[in-house]
């Protein structure tokens, strides 16, 4: 489940400028910035293995760092196979884009038209769960699918395996069952609740429309298209899968499911993903380009077509997955505009994880894409006689179109980013300005803010900058103001 925290978390690690061309990032300096964030990722988690991948203008760079089980010396390479978890989903998703595109879905369609059966339930207040709602995880049921909050109640490093052994025998008509109990507490395509039931509909839906097994799809209409031979849902007999770790250095199983799997069941090598990093980066595939696409029209953050969140950050669009098996946790995200995506998979998972990932990956496009920039500049205002201009730029080279509104969010208007006295100007080809009098920043000498695209995406700061704090893991600009 992510919570509300995580997807702060998630917001305001954005990196913050533009990328320079592929001559100026050098395959050594590359090398050097994945080595430097492979090794203090296994310092600051104490996991036993990772593995990064960044794909950069067409050009791959991936790294090992570890070794997967502790004093055995054996590393992940690029054909270890592993859990990926929830992105999956970003497979099913595609493969619901394509049914759309292929006009056997509608978005608008009330998903009781696919399902087996009567569910009247399945409304609220005579609005019933559409697809786009399910590809959004808003479907307005606000829990855990299947219910397995009793085999949670004790959190200990049995708790998985009292959950594997329940997935092992939990099977279709288990999963029709409880989704005729499953009530909905609000108006679906309202609230966020990240939940299994949302995906493995979706997988199920595109059985109906396309008469094949879901898995069966998947294997013909993607990983076969794109020649990813080393990805499946069942584990060949002559392959195991990456040994993964939980806080206690236990080892943990392997996720079991009978029904779709269409959630979470998918195994991958880091080069399968690379190729799977490097479709999703094309900016000249129709399937592609719905997958992400702001169904709900959105002025904030998207789901597209069942990722985890797409926003607005200083390098363009961002889509990003983060997957999480038992053991093993991944994150897939690709910047689009910036032809940059990046793969990372460590054999650890604990509550933590999640977001010391999201560091890492911030980290390491900022490095890439700060590159030789705003070395000790103030950045982001300008003192003005008795006013204090804001400014934020955003590259003329990205979608400015995609941007609804830039807002200044600081420790002087409570870190609130729809404060109506906070939202900046646009002055055109990029340019956001917003003038305050100096008098309101007179109470302290020294302020810190932030700045944030549509609401909801907080930036991160260049590292070069000479006002940038130091106090937190996620930094702040510094204002200074002088009585």
């Amino acid at each position: 489940m992510k919570t509300y925290l995580i997807q702060t978390f998630i917001c305001i690690s954005i990196v913050v400028t533009s990328c320079y061309s592929q001559e100026e990032l050098t395959k050594t300096y590359i090398n050097k910035v994945l080595d430097i964030h492979g090794q203090n990722l296994l310092k600051d988690t104490n996991a036993f293995a990772a593995s990064i991948s960044v794909i950069k203008n067409g050009q791959t760079y991936t790294k090992h760092y570890g070794e997967i089980d502790k004093g055995k010396g054996n590393k992940i390479t690029d054909t270890t196979l592993f859990e990926i978890a929830s992105v999956t989903k970003v497979f099913t998703g595609t493969l619901m884009a394509k049914a759309v595109l292929d006009q056997k879905v509608n978005l608008e369609d009330d998903i009781r038209k696919f399902l087996p059966g009567k569910y009247p339930n399945l409304e609220f207040q005579g609005r019933p769960i559409r697809v786009k709602d399910l590809l959004g995880f808003k479907s307005g049921i606000n829990r855990s699918f299947p219910d397995i909050s009793s085999l949670r109640i004790v959190e200990d490093d049995s708790t998985v395996f009292r959950l594997k052994e329940f997935g092992a025998t939990y099977d279709k008509s288990d999963f029709f069952e409880d989704l005729k109990k499953v009530k909905l507490d609000t108006f679906p395509g309202t609230t966020n609740y990240y939940n299994e039931l949302c995906p493995e509909l979706t997988g199920y839906i595109l059985e109906k429309v396309y008469q094949k097994d879901f898995r069966e799809i998947v294997e013909d209409e993607l990983l076969e298209k794109l020649g990813m031979k080393a990805t499946s849902f069942m584990v060949p007999s002559s392959k195991t899968l990456l040994n993964g770790y939980n806080k206690n250095e236990k080892l943990m199983p392997n996720f079991a499911y009978r029904i779709w799997g269409a959630g979470g069941m998918l195994k991958s090598t880091i080069s399968d993903l690379n190729t799977f990093l490097k479709y999703q980066l094309r900016l000249d595939d129709k399937l592609v380009l719905e997958s992400r696409r702001n169904i709900t029209n959105s002025n904030e953050n998207w789901n597209g077509y069942l990722w985890d969140d797409i926003n607005v950050t200083r390098n363009g669009l961002r889509c990003l997955k983060h997957g999480g098996a038992y053991g093993v946790q991944n994150m897939f995200v690709v910047f689009p505009e910036q032809n940059l995506g990046i793969s990372l998979v460590i054999n650890q998972s604990t509550p933590t994880t999640h977001e010391k990932l999201h560091i890492v990956i911030n980290s390491i496009v900022s490095d890439l894409c700060d590159f030789n920039r705003y070395h000790g500049k103030i950045y982001g205002y300008r003192i003005e006689n008795d006013v204090i201009v804001f400014q934020y730029t955003h590259s003329e080279k990205l979608n400015n179109d995609m941007i609804k509104s830039v807002s200044v969010t600081g420790t002087f208007n409570n870190w609130n980013p729809n404060n109506d006295s906070y939202q900046m100007n646009n002055l055109g080809q990029g340019v956001y300005e917003l003038s305050v009098p100096i008098s309101n920043f007179q109470n302290e000498n020294t302020h810190e803010f932030r700045f944030v695209i549509n609401k909801n995406s907080w930036l991160t700061i260049p590292k070069g900058i000479s006002n940038r704090t130091l106090t937190n893991k996620y930094n702040n600009i510094t204002l200074v103001v002088k009585k």
